[in-house]
Formats: structure tokens, C-alpha cells, sequence
């Protein structure tokens, strides 16, 4: 499930270039721009979330301390090499488009929905010394007199510059707001219970309580995860991008 948008926004979420037309430093305002961008069914608005080629790849070798000279590291700077605005922004598109798909199939009309309310949390990722601040939480709207949610997580914080990308794993209607949930992914039947995006991410926000979002960056709370990935692990499975690495 949103298996690429994850891969993309591990890597990407201490990135400390200069920020994209997509960026915001309020919350709330970021907030409103996902539902907008989902509601208005503009693909253009929801890729710009997102960051760049050039700044996703700077901010690998910068973060991750990579030496694209030293012969041990060939493939991962291959890796780096495959990585392009057009494919990143392909693969953006497909899972807006997927988005779209996971309300229409709730009987959403995008087009017709109203804005209600939010909700949000704040957890700290930590992987192998980088730390940044993550929201999840989620987005209540109305179309008529029938109300939905949305479910959405790994917007991330960039040191003192603002916000970027998001993922979508649920929309529904509220009064089945705390049942499972079963999509169809790909062919691939996957219980919104159960299923874990990633083992980096889902370890952060296991204990997490739902709060009310504010001006003020909310209190962090600490990942404490016992199966972090070993550190001995490639770098290239560590960092996550919609590239594909070369076979």
C-alpha cells in the first residue's frame, strides 16, 4: 500500500536545501492544502508537495554522509544517478490518482466536498542520527449532510522551513471511523488494521494520542522502536525514492 510514496518520503524527510513552491511552515495552512488539492482533483497542486530531484538527492549524500568517489559505493551512486524529476513526479501521480480512487470507491465527490476539521500528531523519526519532526493524523469533511475522513501521515518537517508531502492510507465515512478497513491495492487485498507502511514509520507512531494542531510545533514524542533496521544494512535500503534502481 503506497508503497512508493513511503520510499520517497523516508528519504526525504530532513532535507535542508532551499524549500519548493510546496512547502509550508504553518500546519494548518498545509493541512488545508492536502484536502484542497485532493478535493479540487489537482494533480499539478498535489505533486508540488513534494521536493525535487536535485534536493531529494543533495540531501542523501548530505544526511547520510555518502562519498560518491569511494568504489564501495558504485551502486548506491547509480541509484542516485536514476533518480529525475520525471520519474518522481510519475509515481507522485499515480498515487494522487490513487487517493482520488480510495474516496470515489467510499462514494466521495471530491468535487463536493466540504472542509471540516482536522486532527494531527506529532512523532520524532530517528534513523541513525537523523531526527525530524512527522504529522498524522486526520482530515474531516463533509459532502451534504454525510460525513467522511481521511486518514494521512508522513508530512514532513524540514529544520525550521516548513512542510512537505503526504500520504493517504484511508478515507471513509465517520461512523465507521474506528472499524477495519479492506482495500484492493494493485490486486492485492490489504486490511488498513493491520497492514504496516514501513518499519521505520510504523514504529513511531504506535503510542501516539491524537492532538488538536497549532501555530506552535507540538510536543515530540521520542521513537523508541527495538527492530530498527541493522546499521550494517545498504545505504540504498535505507533510503527511500520512486527511482528505480538499475537491475
Amino acid at each position: 500500500m503506497m508503497k512508493k510514496a513511503g520510499l520517497v518520503l523516508l528519504a526525504v524527510f530532513l532535507i535542508i536545501t532551499t524549500p519548493s513552491s510546496g512547502q509550508e511552515k504553518n500546519k494548518e495552512v498545509m493541512v488545508k492544502k492536502i484536502f484542497a488539492v485532493l478535493a479540487e482533483k489537482d494533480e499539478e497542486g498535489f505533486v508540488n508537495l513534494f521536493p525535487d530531484a536535485l534536493s531529494l538527492k543533495a540531501y542523501m549524500i548530505k544526511a547520510f554522509k555518502i562519498d560518491t568517489t569511494d568504489k564501495d559505493n558504485v551502486e548506491t551512486k547509480a541509484f542516485l544517478d536514476s533518480m529525475d524529476d520525471e520519474s518522481m513526479q510519475q509515481e507522485f501521480r499515480e498515487d494522487f490518482l490513487k487517493f482520488i480512487r480510495m474516496g470515489e470507491d467510499k462514494g466521495v465527490d471530491w468535487l463536493n466536498a466540504k472542509f471540516n476539521s482536522y486532527l494531527a500528531d506529532s512523532i520524532l523519526v530517528d534513523e541513525d542520527g537523523a531526527n525530524t519532526p512527522m504529522l498524522k493524523g486526520k482530515i474531516y469533511f463533509d459532502i451534504g449532510s454525510v460525513k467522511y475522513f481521511l486518514s494521512y501521515n508522513q508530512v514532513i518537517w524540514f529544520e525550521n522551513k516548513g512542510w512537505y508531502g503526504v500520504n493517504i492510507d484511508r478515507v471513509d465515512l465517520v461512523t465507521r471511523e474506528n472499524e477495519a478497513d479492506v482495500y484492493d491495492w494493485d490486486g492485492k487485498v490489504v486490511d488498513s488494521a493491520l497492514f504496516v507502511m514501513d518499519s521505520v514509520v510504523s514504529a513511531t507512531i504506535a503510542d501516539s494520542a491524537m492532538t488538536k494542531i497549532s501555530e506552535e510545533l507540538p510536543e515530540i514524542k521520542k521513537k523508541t522502536d527495538k527492530e530498527q533496521p541493522e546499521k550494517n544494512k545498504s545505504i540504498k535500503k535505507k533510503l527511500k525514492s520512486p527511482a528505480r534502481k538499475p537491475e
